[in-house]
């Protein structure tokens, strides 16, 4: 047992002493254990904190055993990938798809034999199916002896990212194909076809801005012909389309809240994201979900309506050129045949001498 004498622990320790011929005697053994004892509350406190540090980080924290069975989830890993840790712990490790399992065993047995793993990208599933781009590190975690008893593994979600380089690459080879276009039509086509295959916004379409200074549909998808039965033309004093020049950037607003009945009678979209192309027209698109426009998707949406600028820009100087040519042309034709007429008669008055 242990008690306190003037701020310090001591432990008592009796036991019985048996003597020849006379009665049993006690033996008490005391000894200061306080400095023990502290380092012993320093050590929980300790472990406390770094329980709490791995369950609160915004980073899935777990740990596995040698058979692949988990024996620590935090918090962030259920968050990011829906399953509670009472669902998980003592069960082989769930994210792991039947593709990965192979990826999954070489990578674990790489850390049981004392290697740490770092910064490697690698796919994982959640529990609603979703795949997930990752950066996987992990260590080995050894018993006092120094022998591996499990692997802590920290893993960072990349997706996000992946699918942003993605579309950066996409957006690159969709640029280089505009700057080889001549026609509005065609830059109009690409730059849609861009929005649907590129960021996956289906109902999409583009409206170009025409002499009476009303914007016309110039290409609309097939999803949004669907929904609108014939594609309205706006003009630039509609509130949604006056704020997306005034703005001149990228633009959420909420379909319900406009009086323009083409929007406010599709009951089913949620938001619709508006993109300037300069002073040439307005990329339009409506999402029919409730998951919010994301940072990423605003940010391609802002290099595709910059990229289309240009390309109508480039093409516009293009088509000025060729009808500088044109007139150069005719003049110059124009210019030799009344040259080539007084020669002619002179020539004439030669041959009648």
């Amino acid at each position: 047992m242990t008690f306190l004498i003037d701020d310090r622990m001591i432990e008592a320790q009796a036991s019985t002493v048996t003597r020849q011929q006379h009665h049993d005697a006690w033996m008490v053994l005391l000894r200061d254990v306080t400095d023990r004892e502290e380092r012993k509350r320093d050590l929980e406190r300790t472990n406390q904190r770094l329980e709490s540090l791995i369950d609160s980080a915004p980073l899935t924290v777990m740990e596995i055993n040698a058979d692949g069975e988990v024996l620590r989830w935090n918090q962030g890993a259920e968050e990011m990938f829906g399953w509670h840790a009472d669902e998980v712990v003592c069960e082989f490790n769930p994210m792991v798809p039947d593709a990965d399992i192979a990826e999954f065993d070489l990578n674990r047995q790489r850390v049981l034999n004392g290697e740490r793993i770092q910064g490697k990208e690698i796919q994982r599933t959640t529990k609603d199916g979703r795949t997930l781009d990752l950066l996987l590190a992990a260590a080995p975690i050894t018993d006092p002896d120094g022998e591996v008893q499990s692997i802590i593994a920290v893993l960072d979600d990349i997706t996000d990212q992946k699918r942003t380089e993605s579309g950066l690459r996409s957006l690159q080879e969709t640029a280089q194909r505009l700057s080889e276009m001549k026609t509005e039509t065609d830059i109009c086509a690409e730059t849609v076809a861009a929005a649907v295959d590129v960021l996956g916004f289906d109902v999409t379409g583009l409206w170009m801005v025409d002499q009476g200074d009303r914007l016309v549909p110039a290409n609309v998808t097939d999803a949004a012909a669907d929904r609108f039965a014939e594609p309205p033309v706006l003009s630039r004093t509609d509130d949604p389309v006056q704020q997306a020049f005034e703005y001149d950037d990228v633009h959420v607003w909420d379909p319900a809240a406009t009086d323009q009945p083409v929007y406010r009678d599709a009951a089913d979209l949620t938001a619709v994201i508006t993109v300037p192309v300069g002073e040439y027209g307005l990329l339009a698109i409506a999402t029919p979900t409730e998951a919010a426009v994301s940072d990423r998707e605003i940010e391609l949406l802002r290099i595709l309506g910059s990229t289309t600028q240009a390309a109508l820009t480039r093409a516009d100087r293009e088509a000025d050129l060729r009808r500088q040519n044109e007139r150069l042309d005719e003049f110059a034709s124009v210019v030799a045949h009344d040259l080539r007429n007084p020669i002619s008669i002179a020539e004439g008055f030669l041959d009648l001498a």
